[in-house]
């Protein structure tokens, strides 16, 4: 899978592209909101893995962005802070799930497994 991570360069967002690439994934990464939304003019991703709290802006409010510019376009937001008002807003966006920081990588795995097998054989919507 093609995927963006949209996060700030620490370390943990920088392990996360490891892993993620390690597991077969072309991954790419941007620290911002408006540097994501032009990834996406640019290039088609499968996923999104959007960081809730960016530089420049909440994740949710990017979201439309992306799916104008990427309609198939599968959404992550990620967070640290566990806030059912912000996770509301992040799903109302169009998100496909909303995980909590740091990343449980096995819970990953996972999603992108099934994003995956939804891609290569339905290539429709897909919520997990």
């Amino acid at each position: 899978m093609k995927i963006l991570i949209v996060d700030s360069k620490n370390p943990g967002s920088l392990e996360l592209d490891r892993v993620v690439a390690g597991w077969g994934n072309q991954v790419s990464h941007v620290s911002s909101g408006a540097l994501a939304v032009e990834a996406v003019k640019q290039h088609t991703f499968e996923l999104v893995m959007l960081e809730l709290f960016l530089q420049d802006t909440m994740g949710y409010e990017i979201v439309p962005d992306l799916k104008l510019f990427n309609p198939g376009v599968s959404i992550i937001i990620m967070s640290e802070k566990n806030d059912p008002e912000l996770e509301m807003k992040s799903r109302e966006s169009g998100i496909i799930f909303f995980m909590e920081k740091p990343v449980r990588l096995e819970q990953l795995k996972q999603i992108l497994n099934q994003l995956s097998k939804h891609n290569h054989n339905f290539g429709g919507k897909h919520y997990v």
